[in-house]
């Protein structure tokens, strides 16, 4: 009936708005988080002017170089998740490291079965190697993304148009879309990484209970703390990266310069 019709276009539209505010929110969220990265960079340009007004050339240029370098940094695509990758990554490392050095732990037996194996040491050595996993998989994926889009960025330069202007290129949201996807799926160092993740969420999760199974296994709280944050590295990167999609699917084209302008 038309009423049923009516009925089933008003709940259509009603859906299609909140996909619309969703997405809304979604590149809000992005571009906040890249202004909170770039006030480092900001604070120093400020500087830079206070050491203008007395007359201190070395500490203004130095200034506008670190500035420049963070807003160069943040302009690149993926800068928000190698900055937090890197804190979250480091921060666990630090915890392993804590955990390794108390002298209690070496009175730790896990629990038997696959725990008592392993052991507490070989554990949180486990623990340090994927959190070094995860850290120096953030700048390798953005590099990679880079390469990819500054050889994108060379074909709209050669075709010219209105998406040159002689030094950068508006590289159309598709053939974002293309460098990216072709990095997350023909890349083996990413493949690679994706099953490492899933082995990390294992080793974290269930070194979870093992350290958590006797108050020797984790003194001053530092092991259970670096399982916490490798099982939440997982989930961030999962969040982070469906996040990502959506933002370069609705995302408008993105300015890159080709190597060589």
């Amino acid at each position: 009936s038309s009423v049923a019709r009516g009925a089933a276009w008003r709940h259509h539209r009603r859906a299609a708005g909140a996909r619309q505010r969703g997405l809304a929110a979604m590149i809000h969220l992005f571009d906040t988080c890249k202004k909170c990265c770039t006030l480092p960079g900001k604070a120093c340009t400020e500087c830079g002017k206070v050491f203008d007004n007395i007359n201190c050339s070395a500490c203004e240029q130095c200034c506008e170089e670190v500035h420049t370098s963070f807003k160069g940094f943040l302009q690149k695509p993926l800068s928000t998740y190698a900055v937090l990758a890197v804190a979250i990554s480091a921060g666990e490392i630090g915890l392993v490291v804590a955990s390794i050095y108390e002298p209690s732990l070496q009175d730790c037996t896990f629990p038997k079965g696959l725990g008592q194996q392993v052991g507490a040491y070989h554990w949180l050595y486990g623990q340090f190697g994927f959190a070094w996993l995860n850290l120096t998989f953030a700048p390798y994926i953005r590099h990679r993304l880079w390469l990819n889009l500054q050889d994108a960025s060379q074909k709209v330069a050669a075709e010219g148009g209105a998406a040159w202007d002689g030094t950068t290129a508006k590289v159309p949201q598709t053939l974002v879309r293309e460098a990216f996807s072709n990095v997350f799926w023909h890349d083996i160092g990413v493949c690679m990484y994706v099953f490492a993740s899933v082995a990390s969420l294992w080793w974290s999760f269930n070194g979870l209970d093992w350290v958590e199974a006797s108050d020797a296994c984790d003194p001053g709280g530092f092991a259970s703390m670096a399982a916490m944050a490798g099982s939440a590295f997982f989930f961030f990167l999962v969040v982070y990266f469906a996040c990502f999609w959506l933002y370069l699917k609705c995302g408008s084209a993105m300015e890159v310069t080709p190597v060589g302008y």
